[in-house]
């Protein structure tokens, strides 16, 4: 039957977190930009109607006329997703739900959708449309096999409020996968452990669109790990210089070790780098199989973009199986030393299907199963071996509000000589965040 030509409306919403009293998180605004669900319409044919809607920041047309409703799930998001399908369900209006919550479990998630996407979208999203204007959507498409990262299309952040957002930087991706397969991560899992890059000439054009129809110069990569592979990296830096961009990324840490690949992205226009220190213990960075991380060249590791002027962020877990009640000052002490500039906080939370996960459930350690599925990177899924779980929670919370203190921020950003003392991004972020650990917020909530 050839596929009918009916003109959709489709509400493309990307839920926020719950907090644990299951209220939604929201506000007037958000840090940065959210990439998924203009990706998404900029795989839906140009003559579709599509309202984006990023939940947190703004409402959701509840009462409007739409054909399709479309929702990506993460695990903390799944909760609020769900009760947001209930509302249009109810309406008679279908929904159907992708992410890597749906991909990782889509029975759960077929429990509250009309239609779930399990895997990438690229190869059955048009199959799902062509279904949805016969009115005959399935339960399930399951994408067989990793889509093409050739010609992937373009990101409609037009359709974006982007008065919504306080950092004007677009998302884009060069990768999928990590080349890692560390113990406490889905992305793995979801990717079946391949690392893909997109054509390099496709990055460029995708991001000289973007500048002349956004006017935007700054650029988030959003790949789980941006330098994977050196040589593409490599290649992919001299492509960005000509382009007279500011970006940010997230690479490992052993990246540091290749210092003109450093170099490179500073060059072409490298302004922060978020990396995933994890633990201060190598004992913790074995068990989770960080084989990548060691905690001997740490020093000199970041020192390596102390002396460049590179803004970075760390992002470091509690909780872990060689961690005790120490181990709160002497990540503080730590991160003091070498004048971090930002760090983010949070109780490791594994989700369903890694190999930490199933570990944990073989020890019946795992006390709240349902954890990750809330905003609070503040409580504890399961029993620590060397701690309890109130030591854990107080702890995060402690070491958090000490490092975002006048003393610390002082310490670390206006000590003469600091790097980064004048750096544009270090202080107001750091009085932002100092703002959000007095109120007992988890800083990942602002994201």
């Amino acid at each position: 039957m050839p596929p009918s030509t009916k003109k959709l409306k489709i509400l493309m919403i990307q839920p926020t977190l719950m907090r644990l009293s299951g209220v939604p998180v929201q506000a007037k605004k958000r840090l940065i930009m959210t990439m998924v669900t203009p990706y998404l319409a900029g795989l839906t044919p140009l003559s579709d109607d599509v309202v984006v809607v990023d939940d947190k920041v703004q409402k959701i047309p509840y009462e409007g006329d739409f054909d399709l409703v479309a929702i990506t799930t993460t695990t903390g998001s799944a909760n609020r997703a769900y009760e947001i399908s209930r509302k249009f369900r109810e309406r008679k209006i279908p929904v159907v739900m992708g992410g890597f919550h749906s991909t990782l479990h889509p029975a759960d998630t077929l429990l509250h959708a009309d239609s779930v996407v399990v895997g990438e979208a690229e190869n059955v999203w048009g199959e799902l449309l062509d279904d949805c204007r016969r009115g005959k959507i399935k339960s399930l498409y399951k994408a067989e096999q990793p889509s093409d990262m050739k010609s992937l299309p373009r990101p409609r952040y037009e359709l974006l409020d982007l008065s919504r957002y306080r950092i004007h930087m677009m998302p884009i991706q060069a990768t999928r996968g990590c080349n890692y397969h560390c113990d406490f991560c889905e992305v793995p899992v979801v990717y079946d452990g391949a690392y893909r890059m997109r054509p390099v000439e496709d990055i460029v054009e995708e991001i000289r669109q973007q500048k002349k129809i956004m006017g935007i110069n700054q650029f988030q990569f959003i790949d789980d790990q941006l330098t994977g592979k050196h040589a593409f990296a490599r290649e992919l830096f001299k492509a960005l210089k000509p382009l007279d961009i500011k970006w940010s990324c997230l690479w490992t840490l052993n990246t540091n070790h290749d210092e003109e690949l450093l170099d490179l992205a500073i060059d072409a226009g490298c302004i922060h780098v978020n990396i995933g220190m994890e633990s201060i213990n190598q004992a913790n960075l074995n068990d989770i199989h960080k084989k990548q991380n060691h905690v001997k060249d740490y020093i000199d590791l970041l020192k390596a973009m102390e002396k460049r002027r590179l803004f970075y962020s760390l992002n470091l877990m509690f909780g872990l199986d060689h961690d005790t009640p120490d181990v709160f000052p002497a990540t503080l002490d730590f991160l003091e030393k070498v004048r971090a500039p930002l760090a983010f906080f949070s109780i490791v939370s594994p989700r369903e299907g890694t190999p930490l996960r199933a570990r944990l459930n073989a020890e019946n350690r795992v006390v709240d199963p349902t954890a990750d599925q809330y905003s609070s990177g503040h409580v504890c899924m399961f029993v620590p071996k060397n701690m309890t779980k109130e030591q854990v929670e107080k702890g995060i919370d402690w070491v958090q509000r000490s490092f975002y203190s006048p003393r610390s921020i002082m310490k670390r950003l206006l000590y003469p000589k600091s790097p980064f003392t004048f750096h544009r991004d270090g202080l107001p972020s750091n009085l932002f965040f100092h703002y959000v650990s007095r109120k007992g917020i988890d800083t990942v909530e602002y994201y």
